[in-house]
């Protein structure tokens, strides 16, 4: 559908654009899936949650880390905010298994 609006010539000319749009398609959405799928098997919900929730994080750190990107004032406080909560749903989850265990 958007294949009109394309600038193939473009893909191949060096670009270093297309290169980080290939790692990290190749890293994020193709590696990083595979490796995720297969071990989600008997891991709790919440836990699960989390990884999901985290994943933006560790996108955004990739990209500073690997492509020297700097992140936005708003991805650093969606960041803070989605490790606060992951941090607080762990909290709360320690704190059921510790009751849990007593009882």
């Amino acid at each position: 559908m958007l294949l009109p609006f394309t600038q193939l010539g473009a893909a191949f000319d060096g670009s270093t654009n297309w290169r980080f749009v290939i790692a990290l398609s190749a890293v994020h959405t193709a590696f990083l899936y595979i490796l995720f799928y297969q071990r989600v098997r008997g891991v709790p919900v919440r836990r699960l949650a989390i990884l999901k929730f985290g994943e933006p994080v560790v996108a955004v750190a990739t990209e500073v880390t690997f492509y020297g990107i700097r992140p936005t004032a708003v991805q650093i406080v969606g960041m803070v905010i989605i490790l606060l909560a992951a941090y607080e749903v762990s909290r709360q989850e320690a704190k059921e298994e510790v009751a849990a265990s007593t009882t």
